[in-house]
């Protein structure tokens, strides 16, 4: 003899499982976009053994520096503690397609990228370690699959066929898998050529490193190992770069070597700012939990009522010989198959919010792929919450439902068939904590809305106010460097004549708040005498004739050059 099923009372079973699935929902929603953000794994071979290469600061924050190619090369053959040690770097170039031109991004990678990712063509082949040992010599590219199905229509007959990108014709020689878009870097990657045509391309570039260490060797010994490379390539160079490198910065011997994963989450350690997203992904996950517990509470009430209706029924079967112990296991076995059922609910509508928050995202977050598809980690979240969930509203009120003096319980007269003692404690117990929680969530709303509408109303240190910008890149084919200066100017000249237009400028792409920034690092600095372990940095910005007056940026101090 068993308790009736949850089924015999639909309406009480649709609102307890709706209340679940929409807490349930909103916490699987958000668990996916972190998932996808900082957790799941690229499409590569043990993706948890792939390390990023970066610097600790002082400060114990750790930096990705862009590092020449020379020196990339120092790190690769002088490293013997990583049985694969890769490098890439993000290009921008122009394609020509039959009598168009367009801008794609690519990637220069070493010989052993593919081999060390694990990454197989869908058609024909990768290039080889081989092909990346003579600069210029094997000019081949590996397509991505959306630049193959975008600008090639998905031609089965695409192997062989040239890609032209500047005034040089790469061989198309493999077609990469559906999903792989690279290690991480800000923007996917259309192909991939090997470092070698860096010369060739004129892409003169910066690299990133990384890593998969040989079997047995530790992270200390290998951080320790990287320690003394930086240590005599700072030696080697001084204050003087790689001729042909001067732009991209020296080597600091103060920096200490920082290993982290580098293909887990689409947001990568590369981009920086972890600790921002891993603090915003704990209050995102606070807020929805909150709501959980709501729905918890809501649907602990109505067990409690719900009690109350079944309290003869209870009463017969402990009259029957029934243990309370079975009748608790009982009631929480309903309450845990409530629970799965909000659960199954929630994946569904989870999947409607994950959506929906992809779609919304904006900031720093507007440029990072995500992949928010339920994997094995968001399935056993899911489960694990429906399980916690069932325990936390089902323990209290099954064993409430059997705190009663069995005797009056079994009087014809009794309401209900009994009335558990301390019914009307728990019920009031259950809508405080309703009530608090919305009060905290309604708190951290408000204040969020104060908090912005402050952010809104600082001076940025600019002004905005009819100023507009326009992006324009040209192609290195078409224009030197003396003939890009003369395209600027007349550029100004022209703009500046336009009825309405009181002042022109350019700068580069580097615009104020725009989160990017460019980077140089120095050795020394006169007049300062850096800590052990500190790096010394400097962000700056190309910018011509105007740049500050347009945009209303005061001048604390300025030094007139000589004509």
């Amino acid at each position: 003899m068993c308790l009736p099923p949850i089924a015999e009372e639909p309406g009480f079973t649709a609102v307890a499982v709706l209340t679940l699935a929409l807490g349930i929902g909103a916490n699987t929603a958000v668990f996916s976009i972190i998932n996808a953000i900082l957790l799941k794994p690229l499409p590569v071979k043990d993706a948890a053994g792939l390390l990023a290469i970066g610097y600790r600061n002082q400060d114990g924050s750790v930096a990705f520096p862009n590092v020449s190619f020379p020196f990339f090369q120092m790190y690769r053959d002088q490293s013997r503690s990583f049985s694969q040690f890769i490098g890439h770097a993000p290009i921008s170039v122009a394609v020509t397609e039959g009598q168009k031109r367009s801008v794609v991004r690519g990637q220069l990678v070493s010989g052993n990228y593919f081999d060390a990712l694990g990454i197989r063509p869908i058609r024909g082949r990768v290039f080889s370690p081989a092909e990346d040992n003579v600069p210029g010599r094997d000019a081949v590219a590996v397509l991505s699959y959306d630049y193959w199905q975008q600008h090639f229509r998905g031609d089965p007959n695409v192997i062989g066929q040239p890609l032209r990108i500047k005034d040089q014709t790469l061989t198309i020689i493999g077609i990469a898998p559906e999903g792989f878009r690279g290690l991480h870097s800000f923007v996917a990657a259309d192909f991939w050529a090997p470092t070698m045509m860096e010369q060739s391309l004129e892409a003169h570039t910066v690299y990133r490193m990384v890593g998969r260490l040989e079997r047995g060797v530790s992270r200390g010994r290998a951080i320790a190992e990287l320690d003394a490379i930086t240590q005599r390539i700072a030696e080697a160079y001084g204050r003087n770069a790689p001729p042909g490198y001067e732009r991209y910065g020296l080597m600091s011997a103060n920096r200490r070597t920082a290993l982290l994963p580098a293909a887990l989450g689409s947001w990568g350690p590369e981009r920086g700012g972890r600790d921002k997203v891993n603090k915003l992904a704990a209050m995102f996950m606070g807020s929805v939990g909150l709501v959980l517990l709501i729905s918890c509470a809501n649907t602990a009430n109505l067990l409690v009522v719900r009690a109350l209706k079944r309290g003869k029924e209870v009463a017969i079967r402990l009259a029957l010989g029934a243990s309370r112990g079975r009748l608790t296991r009982q009631l929480l076995t309903e309450s845990l198959l409530l629970a799965l059922l909000g659960a199954a609910l929630g994946m569904l509508l989870a999947k409607w919010g994950t959506d929906a928050l992809v779609a919304l995202r904006t900031g720093m977050f507007k440029s990072v792929p995500i992949d928010a598809s339920p994997d094995v980690r968001v399935l056993f979240f899911t489960l694990a919450l429906a399980l916690l969930t069932g325990l936390v509203f089902g323990v209290l009120p099954a064993l409430q439902s059997l705190r009663f003096d069995l005797l009056p319980a079994l009087k014809d007269d009794a309401p209900g068939g009994t009335v558990p003692r301390g019914r009307f404690g728990l019920r009031n117990l259950f809508v405080i904590l309703e009530v608090s929680v919305c009060l905290v969530l309604l708190l951290g709303a408000g204040l969020c809305l104060r908090s912005f509408a402050k952010l809104a109303a600082i001076d940025p240190g600019f002004d905005t106010a009819n100023v507009l910008s326009a992006s324009i890149m040209l192609d290195n084919e078409r224009y030197s460097a003396e003939a890009a200066l003369i395209f600027v100017d007349q550029l100004i000249e022209r703009t500046a004549a336009l009825p309405g237009v009181r002042l022109v400028t350019v700068s580069d792409e580097l615009l104020p708040l725009s989160g990017s920034y460019a980077s140089m690092s120095i050795d020394q600095l006169e007049g300062y005498r850096p800590q052990e372990g500190e790096a010394i940095s400097y962000g700056y910005s190309d910018v011509g004739p105007n740049y500050f007056g347009i945009l209303g940026i005061p001048l604390t101090r300025a030094s007139v050059r000589p004509p």
